[in-house]
C-alpha cells in the first residue's frame, strides 16, 4: 500500500513582542548605566541574544494572534493545525463557535470549518489542502479574540491518497480516483489505544502491512463522553462534553492507518439495548449536537475515514433522526466523508435512502447476495456491516477461516462490497479487536493478487465463464475466479490479441503461468482447488504490482505458427497439502456452475490456443 509523505512543520512570524521588550528594558538599562561602558556592552549583548531567541521562537511557533500574519506550511491531503489564543472566553468552551474559511489562491476552491477547543486558552483549526500552492485563511466568531484573524499557508504536493469518495458503486480515493474494496479488520475500542500509545502503529503493522487488510473498524458509543464508559448510564453528567482522550485515540488510529494507505471505519453509536446511544440526552439534542460539531471540527478535516451511525438501528432510530444527523454532519464537516446507516437484518432495505453508501446487516452472504447488494443501489457503494467473526462456532452466523477467505474473494468478484472481519479466538474479543488470523497468508494473497488488480473499470462478466468474471470494456483485462474446480471456462473470444495470464491457487498460493489466445475454451488446472486467473497487463493500471508480475504480463507469446509442444506440469510436482481448516476435494468431485451458461467443448491445447511455454509452478508459503 502507498504511504503518505511526512507532515511539514508549521511556521509563523512574530515581530511585536521583541520590540516591546526593547522599549521596556533596553532604554532604561542603557540610561541608568551610561557611564559604565562595559555594562552597556553586556546589556546590549543580553538584548541582542534575547531578540534572536524570541525571533527564532516566533519563526517556528504555531500560534496566531491578531497582531501577527502567521505563515504555515504543510503537504497536500495531510492535515495541519492552526492554534489561536483566547484569553477572555467564558461559559462552556465547547459551545463557543468560531469558523475559519480557507481559500486557494489559484482556483475557486474553499473550505470552511469550525475551530475546536484544545484546552486552557487555546483553540485550534484543522485544515487539509486539496491542492498544492498558497491558501489564505480568515476567522469569524462572536468572540472578539477569535474573530478577524488571517494568514496564509504554503502547501507542497504529496503522494497521499486523499479522502474516500464514490464512483458509481465503487469506493475510490479523491486524489487518484483509485478504486478499492474496503476490507476492515475489527480494531479495539478507543480506551485500548489510550492506554497503549504504540498500539495503533502495531495494529497497522500486523493487520494492514502483514495481513493485507486495507482498513480498521472502530466502535465508539458512549466513549465519546468518557473513554472508559461502556454504557451511557456510567456517565453522571446531564450535559457531558466530548472526552479529548477518545479523540486523541481516534486521531492516532486514523493517522497511522492513513499513512499505511488504509481507511478507518467508525461506528458512532452501538445498540440501545446495550445503552450505547445518546437517548438519555436526546437524539440530535444539545449534547448530541455539541458532539457532532466537535467530530466535524476535529476529525472532519482528516482524510482516511468513513462513518456508520451504529448497529441494530432498526430497533432504536428513525428515518428523520438519520436524515437530521446526516445533513448536520455534512453542513459542518467542510470536507467530504461518507456516512452510512446499517439496515434491517438480512434485508436489502435502507432506513434512510440518502446516505452516502448503503450499509447492510447480512449473515453469511454468498456471492449471489453480494451481487444483489450492489445491484439494489448501483449508484452508491455498499458495506456488508455485520462483522464476520471467527468465534467458537456456537452462533449460526459465525465464520470459519475458509469462510473468511471465500468471503474476501466473493465480495471482490461481485464488484466490490466492503466487509468487516475479526478473528475472536486466541485473545481476540469484540472490545480488544481481532487477533492475528492463522491463515494470514491467504488473506494477504487476496490483497496482493486481487486487491492490487481491482480497478474502477472492471465489471462482472459471468456469461464468459463457469465461475465468476470481471473485465474492462476494452476486453484486455480479465479476472476469473472459480471454487472447488480443476477446470475453468474462459471465453476470451473478444480479446484482441494473445495475452499472458497468471493463475493462483487461493489456498496455497501456488501459481501457474502461461498465455491465452483470443478464443473460447476451458483452462485445465493441475488439481482441484479455488483458483483465480488474471489475464492481461494489470501493471499498466497499477505500476505498484510486484515486478515479476509486470514482467510476466508483458512477456511476448510464441508465434501461432510455432510447432513446439506445450509444456505440462511435471508428474513429480509435489501435491500441496491441505490445511486443517480445509476439506480435501477428491479428483472425482463434480462442479455445479454458479451461473448457467452454454456448454463449451474442451479447449484443444495447441500452440494456437493455450501456450504454457512459460509455465512456472512454485510454493510461496507452506500450507498448514
Amino acid at each position: 500500500m502507498k504511504r503518505a509523505d511526512s507532515l511539514g512543520s508549521p511556521i509563523s512570524r512574530s515581530h511585536k513582542r521583541p520590540m516591546q521588550f526593547i522599549a521596556a528594558l533596553g532604554p532604561m538599562t542603557i540610561t541608568n548605566n551610561f557611564k559604565n561602558a562595559s555594562y552597556v556592552r553586556f546589556t546590549l549583548c543580553i538584548v541582542i541574544i534575547t531578540l534572536l531567541l524570541l525571533s527564532f521562537g516566533g519563526r517556528h511557533g504555531a500560534s496566531a494572534s491578531k497582531s501577527q500574519d502567521p505563515q504555515y506550511s504543510g503537504f497536500q491531503l495531510q492535515h495541519l493545525d492552526l492554534t489561536f489564543n483566547n484569553n477572555d472566553w467564558s461559559g462552556n468552551p465547547y459551545d463557543l463557535v468560531a469558523t475559519v474559511t480557507f481559500e486557494h489562491s489559484h482556483s475557486d476552491r474553499s473550505r470552511t470549518t469550525e475551530m475546536f477547543y484544545a484546552g486552557g486558552n487555546l483553540w485550534k483549526a484543522r485544515f487539509t489542502a486539496d491542492e498544492p500552492g498558497t491558501w489564505t485563511y480568515t476567522t469569524s466568531s462572536s468572540d472578539s479574540d477569535l474573530n478577524g484573524q488571517s494568514g496564509s499557508i504554503e502547501i507542497q504536493p504529496s503522494n497521499s491518497l486523499g479522502f474516500v469518495e464514490t464512483n458509481g458503486n465503487k469506493w475510490v480515493r479523491s486524489k487518484t480516483g483509485e478504486a478499492f474494496v474496503p476490507q476492515f479488520v475489527m480494531g479495539a475500542n478507543p480506551n485500548y489505544f489510550n492506554v497503549d500509545e504504540s498500539k495503533a502503529a502495531a495494529d497497522v503493522a500486523t493487520f494492514i502491512d502483514g495481513h493485507g487488510f486495507n482498513g480498521i473498524h472502530i466502535k465508539v458509543g458512549c466513549r465519546w463522553f468518557d473513554i472508559n464508559a461502556y454504557e451511557c448510564g456510567e456517565i453522571n453528567s446531564s450535559s457531558p462534553n466530548p472526552d479529548e482522550r477518545t479523540f486523541e485515540a481516534l486521531e492516532q488510529v486514523i493517522e497511522e492507518t492513513y499513512a499505511a494507505g488504509g481507511v478507518v471505519h467508525i461506528w458512532v453509536w452501538g445498540d440501545e439495548d446495550r445503552d450505547q446511544t445518546p437517548a438519555r440526552w436526546g437524539y440530535n439534542g444539545s449534547v448530541d449536537r455539541r458532539l457532532q460539531r466537535h467530530i466535524a471540527a476535529r476529525l472532519g478535516p482528516m482524510p482516511g475515514w468513513t462513518m456508520g451511525y451504529g448497529f441494530d438501528l432498526f430497533e432504536w432510530t428513525t428515518e428523520s433522526q438519520l436524515e437530521s444527523w446526516h445533513s448536520y454532519m455534512h453542513d459542518h464537516m467542510g470536507w467530504p466523508h461518507l456516512l452510512g446507516a446499517r439496515s434491517t437484518k438480512n434485508e436489502l432495505d435502507q432506513i434512510y435512502e440518502q446516505m452516502d453508501f448503503s450499509s447492510y446487516e447480512q449473515h453469511r452472504p454468498n456471492y449471489s447476495t453480494y451481487v444483489q447488494t450492489l445491484n439494489a443501489r448501483p449508484h452508491k457503494p455498499s458495506l456488508s456491516a455485520d462483522r464476520f467473526r471467527v468465534r467458537d462456532g456456537t452462533a449460526i452466523k459465525d465464520y470459519s477461516l475458509d469462510d473468511t477467505r471465500h468471503g474476501l474473494w466473493r465480495s471482490g468478484m461481485a464488484g466490490g462490497v466492503a466487509n468487516i472481519w475479526g478473528y475472536l479466538l486466541d485473545g481476540g474479543t469484540d472490545d480488544s479487536g481481532s487477533a492475528p488470523y492463522p491463515n494470514q497468508q491467504q488473506i494477504k494473497l487476496y490483497s496482493d493478487f486481487f486487491g492490487e488488480r481491482f480497478h474502477a473499470s472492471l465489471y462482472p462478466c459471468n456469461e464468459l465463464t463457469s465461475g465468476q468474471c470481471l473485465k474492462n470494456s476494452a476486453n484486455n483485462l480479465y479476472i476469473f475466479y472459480h471454487e472447488n474446480t480443476n477446470s475453468i471456462q474462459v471465453n476470451l473470444s473478444q480479446m484482441g490479441a494473445s495475452q499472458a495470464y497468471i493463475a493462483v491457487d487461493t489456498k496455497s498460493g501456488n501459481r501457474v503461468l502461461g498465455s491465452f489466445q483470443p478464443v473460447n475454451g476451458n483452462w485445465a488446472a493441475p488439481y482441484y482447488s479455488d483458483w483465480a486467473i488474471s489475464v492481461g497487463n494489470f501493471c499498466a493500471i497499477n505500476p505498484g504490482l510486484p515486478q515479476e508480475d509486470c514482467v510476466i504480463a508483458s512477456t511476448p507469446t510464441p508465434s501461432p505458427t510455432s510447432t513446439s509442444t506445450p509444456t505440462t506440469v511435471p508428474t513429480n510436482t509435489p501435491t500441496p497439502t491441505v490445511t486443517p481448516t480445509q476439506t480435501p476435494i477428491p479428483p472425482t468431485a463434480t462442479h455445479t456452475p454458479t451461473q448457467t451458461s452454454t456448454p463449451v467443448p474442451p479447449l484443444v491445447v495447441t500452440p494456437d490456443d493455450f501456450e504454457p511455454d512459460i509455465l512456472w509452478f512454485y510454493f510461496p508459503f507452506a500450507p498448514g
